[in-house]
């Protein structure tokens, strides 16, 4: 009788993106889904490490990208805008080239 084949253990695939529905945008009263997170490090007047994330909708990370990106803080971002665009021409029905023609 022969041994079964031993079986391969496969990793599960990475998702394609990190943020989630239950990502809300940090903004004051916008709480709408999340679509850019933001890692911040800096340190307070005495000199301690601060460490934490902001979470931006679509609108507000286009309306705050330049004054972000000129920040020496920002250690790390994660723009997922495009899976808005992906939500929005699956849901229309619109294929990928974004030409109306299926």
């Amino acid at each position: 009788m022969q041994a079964p084949a031993p079986i391969e253990a496969t990793a599960a695939p990475e998702p394609k993106y990190k943020l989630s529905a239950h990502d809300r945008c940090d903004r004051k009263a916008c709480g709408a889904r999340a679509y850019a997170q933001v890692g911040i490090h800096t340190f307070n007047k005495a000199g301690e490490p601060i460490v934490g994330e902001l979470l931006y909708c679509a609108h507000h990370y286009s309306q705050h990208e330049p004054a972000l990106a000129a920040r020496s803080s920002i250690a790390s971002v994660v723009d997922e805008r495009e899976a808005l665009v992906e939500s929005e021409l699956a849901r229309k029905g619109a294929n990928p080239n974004g030409n109306g023609f299926s």
